[in-house]
């Protein structure tokens, strides 16, 4: 996973739905951000 020095989005939360391979947790999270739930349907 790519380190960012600045963390941008610090202080933001989000719910990933139709998680998929987790691309777009993992981006929002190495900014910063904290998933609180998460949710993938097979």
């Amino acid at each position: 996973m790519i380190e960012i020095k600045h963390k941008a989005l610090k202080n933001i939360k989000f719910i990933d739905l139709f998680a998929g391979i987790g691309a777009f947790r993992m981006a929002l999270e190495s900014f910063g951000a904290k998933c609180v739930f998460s949710s993938e349907w097979n």
